[in-house]
C-alpha cells in the first residue's frame, strides 16, 4: 500500500490506539518507498507526531520529532510540527525561531507557510503583528482566523489613534 496514503492513515491509527510505538517506528522507515514527496512528508509527519503524542510520558514531544527531523532536515511539515510542539511545550523563542524558518523557507508549500505566518502573528508583538499576518494572507487569502486576527489588530490599532 505504499501510495494508498488511506492505508497508512489507518495503520498509524492503529498502531497509536495500541500504543505500539516500536511497530510505529519500523513503519516510519518503511514510508521512504513512498514515491510522491508531498505524500512521503506528510505521512511521515503524521507518524512522528503520533510517536511523539505517544512517548511524551517519557520524552518531550519536540525532542521526538527533533530526533526524526535530523534524519529528514528538508521535511517542512515536520519543521512545522516541532515549532508547534514548541509552543505548546512553552518554548516560545525557539517556537518563533522555527516558524520563522518554515515561513521564508520558499521551498515549503505556500499552505504551510501561510500557516507559520499566522503562528508568528499570534506570538509577535502588536508591531510585527499585522505584518505577518499580511505575509499569511498573501499565501492563503481565505485564511479566516488570520483575516479575523488582523480585523481585530486595526480595530485596536484604530481605537488607541483616536
Amino acid at each position: 500500500f505504499p501510495e494508498r496514503i488511506d492505508c497508512w492513515e489507518w495503520t498509524i491509527q492503529a498502531l497509536s490506539q495500541l500504543h505500539d510505538t516500536s511497530r510505529l517506528k519500523s513503519l516510519h522507515n518503511e514510508t521512504k518507498m513512498i514515491t510522491i514527496k508531498k505524500d512521503r512528508e506528510w505521512v511521515q509527519t503524521r507518524l512522528i507526531t503520533e510517536l511523539a503524542r505517544l512517548e511524551r510520558q517519557h520524552r518531550d514531544e519536540h525532542k521526538t520529532i527533533n530526533e526524526f527531523l535530523k534524519s529528514d532536515p528538508k521535511n517542512g511539515l515536520l519543521h512545522y510540527a516541532l515549532a508547534s510542539a514548541l509552543e505548546r511545550a512553552g518554548h516560545l523563542n525557539s517556537a518563533i525561531e522555527n516558524f520563522e524558518q518554515v515561513a521564508s523557507n520558499k521551498q515549503n508549500y505556500p499552505h504551510i507557510q501561510a500557516n507559520a505566518w499566522f503562528r508568528l502573528a499570534r506570538l509577535a508583538s502588536d508591531q510585527q503583528r499585522e505584518k505577518f499576518l499580511r505575509n499569511c494572507l498573501l499565501l492563503a487569502s481565505d485564511h479566516v482566523a488570520a483575516k479575523k486576527l488582523l480585523a481585530e489588530t486595526e480595530n485596536t490599532k484604530d481605537q488607541m489613534l483616536s
